[in-house]
């Protein structure tokens, strides 16, 4: 890949994960929306981070079923423990939510980085 190829790749991954970013942004608005209306009063900060929590799963959960990428399907695996740990009692166990944030980022990132190797990026 030459170098104008790659700021295009650059620029068109960047620009889409700002994109991506204000989609969710935007489904939690109307999901914040739709709560106020039927529910008379504002979620607690537990229920936004779920809904986050479920968005950042939904986005992994496609990744993982188009590309079927082992290190995309393990890291929807591991959101799928943090979204269950995030559900437990008052008080989860935010180290072990840390820990498991911290493992999908390395399956997130092993994968990016093997499909830049391959792009020869």
């Amino acid at each position: 890949m030459n170098e104008p190829e790659r700021k295009l790749v650059i620029r068109f991954s960047q620009a889409d994960r700002i994109k991506a970013s204000i989609l969710n942004m935007m489904q939690i608005f109307l999901k914040f929306q739709d709560y106020l209306e039927h529910k008379k009063e504002e979620p607690d900060g537990k229920t936004v981070l779920s809904w986050f929590l479920n968005l950042l799963f939904n986005d992994t959960a496609r990744a993982a079923n188009i590309s079927q990428s082992q290190n995309l399907i393990e890291a929807q695996n591991l959101l799928s423990e943090i979204i269950a740990e995030f559900g437990v009692g008052s008080h989860p166990n935010f180290q072990r939510l840390m820990d498991s944030l911290r493992n999908t980022i390395i399956k997130i990132t092993s994968e990016a980085s093997y499909a830049a190797k391959e792009l020869k990026f």
